[in-house]
C-alpha cells in the first residue's frame, strides 16, 4: 500500500508556464481485508437449531466505506454464486472504519441434511475482498437401510446353501444388510429372537455387511425365527428395521 503524487507542469512554445503546479495524489492498496468467522461454530449440527454467525474484520489500508456490508453465502455444493446476500446481516464499525464486526442468524432447521459451506466476505474502500468460510454438516436423521436378507416370511431348506448344514443338529444362517448415513456408522446389532445376538463396530457405509448365526436344527413350518438390524451413527441417531421372520423346512 502506498501513496503517489504526480506533479504536472505545462509550458507553451514561448516558455510561459503556469505559476502554480498541478498535481494529482492517489493511493494504491493491494492487501485484502482480514475477516474471521467465530471459532465457536460447530462442525456438526445434529438438532434443529439457529446458529449465530459472527465475524471480525479489519483493513490495513484505507478502511471500509460507510455503506459496506458483510455478505453471507450458505451453499450445499460448496460454490457461492448467486447465493451471496446482505439480507438480515448486522454490521458495526470502529470510528475510523478500519475494523468492525458483522453477524447473521442462520436457522438451520430450514435446511435439509447435508454438508454446507458457510462463507462470509467483505470489501474494503479499494474494492479488495476478504473471505472466511467453514464447512458445517447438518445430520439430524438416523441411518437408512437399503438392503435386507433373508426376506420376510421366507422359508429355508435345511440342505440349502444358506443356511449351511453344519451338522445334523445345528446349521448356520447369514443375515445380510446395507446401511448408509451422512456421517459415520458407530455400530450395528443383530437382534435374533428378541435378543441382541451380535454387534459390529466396523460397519462400512453403503456396503453389503453380514452377521453369521448358528442355531439348532428344528424343521417345522410352524416354528418361526424373528430377526432385525439396529444401527447407530456417531451422533447417536438410531434406526431399527422392521422385525422379519422365517422358518426351516
Amino acid at each position: 500500500n502506498r501513496t503517489y503524487n504526480f506533479y504536472i507542469k505545462c509550458m507553451d512554445e514561448f516558455g510561459n508556464t503556469n505559476p502554480s503546479d498541478y498535481y494529482l495524489t492517489f493511493f494504491t492498496e493491494w492487501s485484502i481485508p482480514l475477516i474471521t468467522l467465530n471459532e465457536s461454530l460447530p462442525s456438526n449440527v445434529i438438532t434443529n437449531t439457529t446458529l449465530f454467525l459472527y465475524a471480525n474484520f479489519s483493513d490495513s489500508g484505507k478502511g471500509f466505506a460507510t455503506n459496506n456490508s458483510c455478505e453471507i453465502c450458505i451453499a450445499s455444493d460448496g460454490v457461492c454464486d448467486t447465493e451471496w446476500t446482505i439480507n438480515n446481516t448486522t454490521n458495526s464499525y470502529s470510528g475510523d472504519y478500519l475494523k468492525g464486526n458483522c453477524s447473521y442468524s442462520w436457522n438451520a432447521s430450514n435446511y435439509n441434511d447435508g454438508v454446507y459451506n458457510i462463507s462470509i466476505r467483505i470489501k474494503d474502500a479499494a474494492y479488495n475482498t476478504g473471505v472466511s468460510f467453514k464447512k458445517i454438516t447438518l445430520d439430524r436423521t438416523p441411518p437408512i437401510f437399503s438392503y435386507l436378507y433373508p426376506y420376510d416370511n421366507g422359508a429355508f431348506t435345511v440342505n440349502n446353501t444358506n443356511p449351511e448344514n453344519i451338522s445334523n443338529s445345528t446349521l448356520g444362517l447369514t443375515f445380510w444388510y446395507k446401511v448408509n448415513d451422512l456421517s459415520s456408522i458407530a455400530n450395528c446389532s443383530l437382534i435374533f429372537n428378541d435378543k441382541i445376538n451380535n454387534t459390529d463396530i466396523s460397519v462400512q457405509e453403503n456396503n453389503y455387511e453380514r452377521f453369521n448365526v448358528t442355531i439348532l436344527t428344528i424343521v417345522s413350518s410352524t416354528q418361526y425365527y424373528n430377526w432385525s438390524i439396529a444401527c447407530t451413527d456417531v451422533f447417536s441417531h438410531e434406526r431399527s428395521t422392521d422385525t422379519r421372520r422365517f422358518t426351516l423346512i
